[in-house]
């Protein structure tokens, strides 16, 4: 039983997270979704003039034109079991736009977001087993990135699922760690190329000591 109110936050939250299942509805309907990408570019290798990896990130437009953030409606996907689908678009649209790159990107590596909801369903992986046999684009020039957060509450099957695409020469990220107790333990259970440290960590190193000794633990 849930006692209402009118100024009931939680009440408030889940009416919003509901309008966003409309709007993620009709983004889809009118194709609204769209992916940018953003380089990651080595402070040591400077010289090298380009960037190696580069990150594809989700956007949607309002139907204004308006960019909107991933944060605004992940948490209704999540909530609402909208996630697989959201992320077999991802996919799909990350596939399509790494052919097209041709040999200016011949050697990159990029990557992309997709939930831990997502990769510890089987039939997602198989999706994603079936496009990297496709052969239109290698396993190798591909990363799969899952927020550390979103991997740990599906441990077991995620690694399984780590396993089979590692076997397609695919690399795995781990994105924000260091934001769950424990870190360390899941990192040593778990197939992964490069990890991201948490934004909380790295944004006072220069200025908080414990912030330093962690990031320095961490790498």
């Amino acid at each position: 039983v849930h006692l209402h109110k009118p100024s009931d936050q939680e009440v408030a939250e889940r009416r919003g997270e509901m309008d966003w299942v409309s709007e993620i509805r009709d983004a889809f309907e009118q194709q609204r979704f769209y992916l940018l990408y953003q380089p990651i570019v080595s402070l040591a290798q400077k010289d090298l003039g380009y960037a190696s990896h580069y990150e594809l990130l989700l956007r949607m437009r309002d139907p204004m034109g308006r960019e909107i953030l991933p944060m605004a409606f992940l948490p209704a996907a999540e909530r609402y079991n909208l996630m697989v689908e959201i992320d077999n678009w991802v996919v799909r649209e990350a596939m399509r736009y790494i052919a097209r790159s041709g040999t200016s990107h011949c050697d990159s590596v990029f990557l992309i977001n997709v939930s831990g909801t997502s990769l510890a369903d089987v039939e997602f992986v198989d999706f994603l087993e079936t496009k990297l046999q496709g052969g239109a684009v290698s396993g190798e020039r591909i990363c799969f990135e899952v927020s550390e957060a979103s991997a740990i509450s599906n441990l077991r099957v995620l690694g399984e699922s780590i396993s089979r695409l590692r076997e397609l020469g695919c690399r795995v990220s781990l994105d924000d760690f260091g934001s769950s107790l424990g870190s360390f333990g899941y990192l040593k259970n778990m197939q992964i190329d490069y990890i991201k440290i948490d934004g909380g960590l790295v944004r006072d190193m220069q200025l908080d000591s414990v912030d330093a000794a962690m990031v320095h633990a961490i790498n």
